[in-house]
């Protein structure tokens, strides 16, 4: 039989790139590859018969090209905001409407944007229905190809890798920035309207607000009547909106790790926000948590000293102070059930409890904290500080041990250190707590003050000089205008 024959010099037909997700919108489909050239077969003898004609040797697959991303932002045209997190809304200007993180948390918006959250919605209900509903701006983020492509700044530059496989889109980490619509979202109902929420490993770490934390998953197939990006469906509605779109209230489970057993969820427990938790079923970022029963023992078992323990500085065994958290139940419709992480005892001394060193000693610190102003209790120094003699390790007992024996000792450590053994700084520390009546976002490249949303609840606030006031956040302190917040119990 013979063998068909394809003429020499054949040009072969060039391949389609991969189309674009329908969510990404319809300027995504600007990343349409560019014409790669054409590459010439090469032809060869098919046997040694010089009669026989040349045939065109196999068709090698042609490159496909795609232009990279370059997106600017909408609002202060900040350039290549690609590979950053930013807010896109899908249908202004057909898609192609992007602002950066600083701009969305200026509360900037597109052009039918009402604000965050469920608030945006009540504010549309208020103005009436014949508007069009509010649009959500979605976050966004382009994962930049592994070899970055060439090209003059600000020039769409060419790749071998398609965009839109490294978009990531959906839920972000208000805290860090990562992306956590495949992982475990922890949503707040109170910060910024309820458009906030944490990685589990910020959580974990206590890098995120205090405030009740719901925990959510995202399910991948939506159901026909909601798309996977609608305002009911983003984690950025109230936990009674989440659960009827692709993010449901998920039931994660805690487990000690002491005897590695779950943690019943109506139960109080202890976390260390330092130690990583080594079980086997330890997700990313998980720290450890321990029982009340696994603790109790632990400090039992080994004869620890009681100031270490639940009635002091509730530290773990290597050394770090806990916290004790619960999850309480709430069901927001008669279908829905929500389990909410609270911080049922904070950090004893919070966030300002100074830590110091002994020189020449290495068995002992100083851990000191601010009197607290309103509180009946002072230093018979006349000090503005109290502390105690700690020691560094959990077996180390303070009781009975004369400060001035301890070598080294500063003359004002001396004169800060507190004689009843049951005197121990208050949970979450001395200073007062503020409530953020507006957000407050930093100048670019501003180290020293403080970042948080409307709605924030900011720990230990001092009054600097009444105009500005330092405090807690996120776990990160730093300084804010004071007119912003209002001081509770002042």
């Amino acid at each position: 039989m013979p063998i068909p024959l394809i003429p020499a010099g054949t040009i072969p037909t060039q391949q389609s790139p991969t189309e674009l997700p329908a969510e990404v919108g319809p300027a995504r489909r600007e990343l349409a590859r560019h014409d790669s050239p054409t590459l010439a077969p090469t032809s060869g003898p098919l046997s040694n018969d010089i009669n026989s004609p040349p045939l065109a040797s196999p068709r090698r697959a042609q490159p496909v090209w795609y232009k990279e991303p370059l997106i600017q932002c909408n609002h202060c045209s900040r350039e290549h905001i690609q590979y950053d997190l930013h807010y896109n809304c899908n249908l202004c200007h057909e898609g192609n409407w992007n602002i950066c993180l600083d701009c969305y948390r200026r509360g900037k918006g597109c052009l039918h944007f009402f604000g965050y959250g469920p608030n945006a919605l009540q504010k549309w209900k208020r103005l009436g229905p014949d508007l069009p509903p509010p649009h959500t701006l979605v976050g966004s983020r382009y994962l930049p190809p592994s070899t970055l492509p060439g090209g003059a700044e600000g020039r769409r530059t060419l790749t071998a890798e398609n965009p839109a496989d490294r978009l990531q889109r959906g839920t972000f980490c208000s805290g860090c920035s990562a992306f956590t619509r495949n992982d475990l979202h922890w949503g707040c109902d109170t910060c910024n309207a309820g458009d906030w929420g944490y990685c589990n490993t910020c959580v974990s770490k206590g890098k995120s607000c205090p405030h009740p934390l719901t925990p959510f998953t995202y399910m991948s197939k939506p159901s026909p009547q909601q798309s996977p990006f609608a305002p009911s469906s983003i984690a950025v509605a109230n936990s009674t909106t989440r659960s009827k779109g692709v993010y449901h209230p998920s039931d994660p489970k805690q487990h000690c790790e002491q005897c590695t057993k779950p943690i019943p969820r109506n139960q109080v427990y202890y976390h260390c926000y330092s130690c990583p938790s080594q079980l086997p079923s330890a997700t990313a970022g998980d720290c450890t948590n321990l029982c009340v029963a696994c603790y109790n023992h632990f400090l039992d078992m080994n004869h620890l000293p009681v100031e270490n323990g639940p009635k002091g500085w509730r530290r773990c065994p290597k050394g770090h102070r806990m916290v004790m958290l619960a999850f309480s139940l709430s069901s927001p419709s008669p279908s829905e059930t929500v389990y909410k992480r609270k911080i049922f005892k904070d950090l004893v001394g919070g966030q300002r409890l100074r830590i110091e060193s002994i020189p020449k000693n290495s068995s002992y610190q100083t851990w000191s904290w601010k009197i607290d102003p309103n509180s009946s209790s002072s230093s018979s120094s006349g000090s503005t500080r109290k502390a105690r003699l700690v020691g560094v390790d959990m077996v180390t007992s303070t009781k009975g041990v004369n400060p001035r024996s301890v070598a080294d000792l500063k003359p004002e450590q001396l004169s800060e250190l507190v004689q009843d053994e049951h005197d121990f700084p208050p949970d979450g520390g001395t200073d007062p707590k503020a409530v953020a009546n507006w957000g407050w976002v930093p100048a670019e490249g501003v180290g020293d003050e403080l970042f948080f949303p409307k709605g924030a609840e900011i720990g230990e606030v001092e009054d600097v000089n009444g105009e500005w006031f330092h405090g807690w956040y996120q776990g990160k302190g730093g300084l804010f205008p004071g007119p912003y917040v209002k001081v509770l119990g002042g």
